[in-house]
């Protein structure tokens, strides 16, 4: 009786054990670009979500860890099934899931990337400013990979995060700026004003045309080409 017993307990331990060890596959969508993360050194990560259906306006996370067989090129956003199988006793520091590629279910160009670029003002409320009247052209850039905007509205310093973007939607989260003042704040102010109420957006070669949700033109920059 007691020998059975022990048999059973040895059984169940190594079918526990396999079954803890049992490979899982899981959909994978990895960002277009990767980013500059903590590590020994400089380092970058790629960015995943792991769902079956895109958000691409959702937080992404960090992936410090490679995926077998997979090849990252910059510029298309993927979608993958990936194996992950736990590492029985992993090396310290390392990761404890190995994975490996499936299959490449997707890869398309992420169009968001058209409009990564520094941007100057050219018209405002469908006004064409004078720049020879302007000592400083208001101008932002926009980091569509790491969904940050960054630029100047010509008197004070603007920082913040893109809070949404497609391919036709661009909406800005609430954006710092310092607090100089300027002989003349008004077009800074106008400036400010409509990239806190932008919706959508239309590129047009060297231009990008920003909108409000009822599809009025709110302003029209420049990128320097």
């Amino acid at each position: 009786m007691l020998k059975n017993s022990c048999l059973f307990l040895i059984f169940i331990i190594i079918t526990s054990s396999c079954r803890s060890l049992k490979q899982n596959e899981t959909i994978y969508w990895v960002n277009s670009s990767k980013v500059d993360c903590a590590g020994v050194g400089k380092m970058s990560s790629l960015q995943v979500q792991k769902t079956d259906d895109l958000n691409i306006n959702a937080d992404w996370e960090l992936f410090y860890s490679q995926i077998e067989g997979f090849e990252f090129e910059p510029g298309f956003i993927y979608k993958l099934k990936v194996a992950e199988t736990p590492i029985e006793n992993p090396h310290a520091d390392a990761s404890s899931i190995k994975y490996t590629l499936v299959n490449m279910l997707e890869k398309k160009i992420d169009t968001r990337l058209a409009i990564q670029d520094i941007w100057f003002l050219e018209s405002i409320n469908e006004v064409q400013i004078d720049k020879n009247n302007i000592k400083n052209i208001p101008q932002i850039e926009l980091n569509i990979s790491q969904m940050k905007v960054f630029g100047s509205n010509g008197c004070n310093n603007i920082s913040g995060a893109i809070q949404k973007v497609s391919d036709t939607e661009l909406e800005f989260s609430p954006l710092r700026e310092t607090r100089k003042m300027c002989p003349n704040m008004e077009i800074s102010n106008q400036f400010s004003k409509a990239l806190s109420i932008t919706k959508y957006y239309r590129k047009e070669n060297l231009l990008l045309k920003l909108f409000d949700s009822e599809m009025k033109e709110l302003m029209s920059i420049k990128k320097i080409d």
